[in-house]
Formats: structure tokens, C-alpha cells, sequence
């Protein structure tokens, strides 16, 4: 056989991976790139999935407790979210309502009252100037602003959600069919358990979120009321809506309790450090552990890593939801690239 005669053919087989290589990439960054300038279309989008992820998940839970046809469940379920959601508003949220209006009103009062407490103590004051030169309330306010200004800010926006998060809810079918046409026939059906599989874990991940966030919540309210801190209520809920923030929202969480409690007195600064500490920590190394385990498992330095690209990439929104983010991710990688890759390597072996 003559060597020369196949060098053409290795020519051209390796030119055809050069050109594949290079078409990958050019794919790859040109899908970068319509990401980035699309962002918060996704996150719209993402919200909405969100929403009729929780509305379908409880319909389906009432549908296995009682047996009654999906659309009922599903009615039943938004009629009994309306119902909760305004009712904690009917008990709570004119009380919420005045302590935040307060509280936003002496917020500049208790800044001043706890600068000048760090500034009796020799570690306060050093604190204090630490966190002077980097301008924090110049930084704080230009965040509450810049979060205003961001995909949530307007009302049309949260109108969006709430229509794609409706639609989505009741007709999930018309949309997952939307997409799986999209994939070659062969592989559709393939592409309709990933899509389940991807809903299945949002639902569940919402659940335990929920149920994290509500136990959070009534926690910090009880011992906040018993200590007598001022705006306990509003502080509480500030606690539990920041634990869908993972890692980083029970931080932000205590920062404005903290501030009050040095306004009050250096021993309520201490309970109050304490209660946040033994709080978060059990919610941390116990509820989330328990609860995410036997629901939806992901690793969470995989989650401080993805926080921290997806701030660098889209902002404060990626630190909120990169979680799901990270699952939906996660998923489509061990279904359509590791699955398949092990599967070709057993079949190798045999």
C-alpha cells in the first residue's frame, strides 16, 4: 500500500477537524455573546418556569392527597396561594408595612447611633474607618437604585413574569412541545424526560426553598420578639425571603439587624449576632442538608462557583438564581453528554 496515496484523505480528515473545531467555537462564543445581551429575557423566562413550576407541583401534590382531575388541583392550588398570600397580608403586612416605612425613615438615625457606638471602642473604631473608606453608604445606595433600575424593577416587568409564569402553568404542554420539535424526531423522546426531569427538580428544589425560607422566618421572628428588638417583623422577613439566596443571603440577611441592635446597646449587638449565628447555622448544616438531600442534591461549592461567575456575568440576578441556573445546567450535561459517554464506553467493554 502506498503511503502517499492516504495522505491526501489525512489531509482532508484533519482539515474537516480544524473546520469543526473552529465552527464549535464560533458557536460556543456567538451563544456567549446572544446570552449576555439577552439576559434578562432569560431570567424573565426563568421566573416564569419558576412560578408554574410551584403552582404545578402543588396541583399535582392536592391531585395525589385527593384524587381530584389535574385542572381542579391546579385551580385549587392558585385559589389557596391567593387566599394564603392575602391573608398574611390581611394579618401582617400592616404591621410589616409601618416598621419598613420606620425603618427606612431612621435608617440614617441608626447608622449615626451605631458609627458613634464602634467609635467608643478601639476594634469599633477600626471597623468603622475599614468600612468608611469604602464608601458603604454611597455603595448602598447606588445598589437599592441599581436594583430598581434592573429587570424587576418595573411594574411591566413583573407583569411579564406573572403572564409567561400563567401560561406556562396552564398549558406546560404546548411549550415543551414548542422545544422538542426543535430536536431531530429520533431524540424526542429522549428530550421530553430531560424537559420533566428539569421541571420534576425545579419543583422540588422550590419546595424545599419554600419551606427553608418559611422556617427561617417564623425562627428569627420568635427570638427577635423576645429579645424586643425594634422592627422584628420586618427584619424576620428580610431573614427568610434572603434564604433563597444561598450562601450569600444569610450574610446580607443580618447586616440591617446588627445595625439596629447597635443602636439599642452593645449587649442586644451581642444577642442578636447570637440568635443570626445559631439561626443560619442550623439552617445551614441541618434544615438545608436534610430537606435539599431527599429533594434535590447539588454540591454546594458548585453553587458558591457558579454565584460567582454568573455576578460576574449578569449581575445580582445570577447570585438570586443561580441555583436553578445551576441544576437546569448540571442536568443537561450528565443527560446529553455523560450518560451518553458512559454508556459508549460499557458498550466497548462488552
Amino acid at each position: 500500500m502506498n503511503p502517499t496515496s492516504e495522505n491526501p484523505k489525512n489531509e482532508k480528515t484533519f482539515s474537516q477537524k480544524i473546520w469543526t473545531a473552529g465552527f464549535i467555537l464560533a458557536l460556543i462564543v456567538a451563544l456567549f455573546l446572544f446570552f449576555t445581551a439577552s439576559v434578562h429575557v432569560f431570567i424573565l423566562i426563568l421566573v416564569g418556569a419558576l412560578i408554574a413550576c410551584y403552582f404545578r407541583g402543588f396541583g399535582s401534590f392536592i391531585q395525589s392527597k385527593t384524587k381530584w382531575s389535574s385542572k381542579i388541583s391546579l385551580l385549587v392550588s392558585f385559589l389557596t396561594t391567593l387566599v394564603f398570600v392575602f391573608g398574611l397580608f390581611f394579618l401582617a403586612g400592616s404591621t410589616a408595612s409601618s416598621q419598613y416605612a420606620d425603618l427606612q425613615d431612621k435608617f440614617p438615625e441608626i447608622l449615626d447611633k451605631a458609627e458613634k457606638f464602634l467609635n467608643e471602642t478601639t476594634v469599633g473604631k477600626k471597623f468603622a474607618d475599614y468600612m468608611e473608606d469604602f464608601e458603604i453608604s454611597s455603595s448602598l445606595e447606588s445598589f437599592i437604585s441599581d436594583f430598581f433600575k434592573t429587570t424587576f424593577g418595573g411594574i411591566g416587568d413583573v407583569f411579564v413574569i406573572l403572564i409567561i409564569g400563567i401560561y406556562f402553568t396552564i398549558s406546560p404542554k404546548v411549550y415543551r412541545d414548542g422545544v422538542v420539535q426543535l430536536v431531530p424526531p429520533k431524540n424526542r423522546k429522549r428530550a421530553k424526560e430531560i424537559i420533566e426531569k428539569i421541571s420534576n427538580g425545579l419543583t422540588k428544589w422550590l419546595l424545599g426553598k419554600f419551606f427553608s425560607m418559611s422556617l427561617i422566618f417564623v425562627l428569627t421572628a420568635i427570638a427577635l420578639a423576645i429579645v424586643g428588638l425594634p422592627f422584628w417583623l420586618i427584619l424576620s422577613l428580610i431573614a427568610g425571603l434572603l434564604v433563597f439566596v444561598p450562601n450569600f443571603g444569610p450574610i446580607i440577611s443580618a447586616i440591617p439587624a446588627i445595625l439596629v441592635a447597635l443602636s439599642v446597646s452593645g449587649s442586644m449587638t451581642i444577642t442578636v449576632i447570637i440568635i443570626y449565628l445559631v439561626i443560619q447555622l442550623s439552617e445551614g448544616s441541618i434544615i438545608t442538608p436534610i430537606v435539599q438531600n431527599k429533594l434535590v442534591n447539588i454540591p454546594p461549592a458548585l453553587i458558591i462557583l457558579a454565584q460567582i461567575f454568573a455576578v460576574i456575568l449578569i449581575g445580582v440576578w445570577g447570585l438570586i438564581f443561580a441555583t436553578p441556573i445551576v441544576y437546569i445546567l448540571r442536568t443537561l450535561v450528565q443527560e446529553l453528554y455523560i450518560k451518553p459517554m458512559e454508556k459508549k464506553a460499557e458498550e466497548h467493554l462488552l
